[in-house]
């Protein structure tokens, strides 16, 4: 199967649908289908064909970051590869620009991966947010399938009025698994510390000056409170001098082993972040058997559900260092989290097939009507 992604959010940028596209990539390359990916930003290190299109950097979100703009000449180039599907990936301003070449022309899968108008918020573009919302009203209904990458992404269409929805289920690397059972395996750490653990982008959206009033605490019931920061952005700078004076380390980016490293040597996964639609991070930390203090949210509850080591701060405390501290208690106190692990990405890369090969029939049916025929092989096989 020839699969276009078009994505405008790729590597080198660092967040969780980078994460998501850089495992499903690999998945479908690793099964026998032809990727290729157009993106405002590409990566030669990665073994997949890359395409760059038009962007520009806003200085005031991120000056090391190129942002995707309406691309004239994106879908003729899309089209000209002949692919068997089209994947728009969360398509602001130039998924939607795109689609209007690739509509009824190539079967068109969209999926939603971000709450575009809270991060407008974030940003002091509050005003945009009207616009946002008939932007993605009128991509996600002339798409062949809608996918939400969680059931909270799932209401947000839900909301705006974009028609059926269909899942496609977040996932884990199952080292994280591994990073569990060494964890059970392994000798207690120092007992005099305890060691926390945040991953994510270093922006705005993801509230890390919440941290800083526990992290100022010192001390848990005895303990030191050391912090590791997994991650990079435009705040590095910023935050680290916010958190100067506490046991914060600020690691960068890690990846593949290091990152399942980073979850097996913690004791708890703090999460300041009111804008999830997943939390990546947080099944991350249920697969390598980590308790998860988080700030309460529709999200957070949906991703989190029969999990019982979860420490929840209510929103409109997040910044008091007493309902952390309490969270912590509450997550450390509960029994171990029970057996069970989140899907894999190559479970989660097989129900994308699946929705790629109904979005094949539904445009089949539609633009072929009765003449119309399923291939010989279903498109979810591996070739060969």
């Amino acid at each position: 199967m020839r699969i276009a992604m078009i994505t405008e959010t790729w590597r080198p940028g660092i967040d969780g649908v980078v994460t998501r596209l850089e495992h499903t990539v690999r998945e479908l390359i690793t099964r026998g289908h032809q990727v290729a990916v157009w993106a405002p930003s590409t990566d030669p290190s990665l073994a997949v064909r890359q395409h760059r299109t038009a962007g520009v950097v806003f200085p005031f979100v991120d000056r090391h970051r190129r942002w995707g703009v309406p691309d004239p000449g994106l879908a003729a180039a899309v089209r000209a590869w002949a692919p068997d599907v089209v994947h728009l990936v969360n398509p602001v301003m130039q998924g939607s620009a795109a689609l209007l070449g690739l509509a009824g022309r190539v079967p068109v899968v969209s999926s939603l991966h971000t709450d575009l108008t809270a991060y407008a918020t974030r940003y002091h573009l509050g005003f945009t947010r009207p616009a946002l919302r008939a932007i993605n009203r009128a991509t996600y209904r002339r798409a062949d399938v809608r996918l939400a990458t969680s059931g909270f992404g799932a209401a947000l269409l839900d909301r705006i009025g974009a028609g059926p929805v269909e899942l496609w289920p977040a996932a884990v690397d199952p080292r994280f698994g591994q990073a569990r059972a060494a964890r059970g395996a392994a000798p207690a750490g120092d007992p005099s510390v305890l060691r926390l653990l945040a991953v994510g982008r270093l922006a705005p959206e993801k509230d890390w000056d919440a941290l800083v009033p526990l992290l100022r605490t010192g001390r848990l019931d005895g303990r030191a409170l050391c912090l590791d920061v997994v991650g990079d952005g435009p705040e590095r700078r910023r935050l680290e001098q916010a958190f100067a004076g506490t046991r914060t380390h600020f690691r960068g980016v890690l990846r593949g082993d290091d990152l399942v490293a980073a979850y097996r040597d913690a004791d708890v996964l703090l999460t300041a972040s009111t804008t999830e639609t997943v939390g990546l991070t947080l099944l991350e930390a249920v697969a390598a058997g980590l308790p998860v203090v988080a700030v309460d949210g529709p999200q957070v509850r949906a991703t989190m559900a029969g999990h019982p080591r979860l420490g929840l701060v209510a929103a409109d405390r997040r910044r008091h260092d007493r309902a952390w501290v309490d969270a912590l208690r509450v997550a450390l106190g509960r029994a171990a989290l029970p057996d069970g692990a989140p899907p894999t990405w190559a479970e989660a890369t097989g129900v994308l097939l699946d929705h790629y090969a109904t979005a094949a029939e539904a445009f089949g049916r539609r633009t072929l009507g009765a003449e119309w025929r399923p291939p010989a092989q279903p498109l979810t096989r591996v070739p060969g």
